[in-house]
């Protein structure tokens, strides 16, 4: 349900905000009957990664391309 949809994550409590840009899920734990979302910043270099993993993944679609043969 969190896949791709954390690209902007604002959390207040009514007296501070907190902001997150390119955050990940990391873990959801429900202890003592309240949830809580553990998050984390993705770094600038994941972030590179995972944009040129997308863009090959993209190439290899379009030109019919099994990347697991490379």
């Amino acid at each position: 349900m969190f896949d791709g949809k954390l690209s902007k994550i604002t959390a207040t409590d009514g007296d501070s905000t907190l902001e997150w840009n390119n955050a990940e899920l990391v873990q959801i734990t429900h202890p003592d009957s309240r949830w809580w979302f553990v998050l984390r910043e993705l770094s600038p270099e994941e972030l590179f990664r995972a944009t040129t993993k997308a863009k090959l993944d993209y190439l290899a679609l379009v030109t019919d391309t099994d990347l697991e043969d490379m």
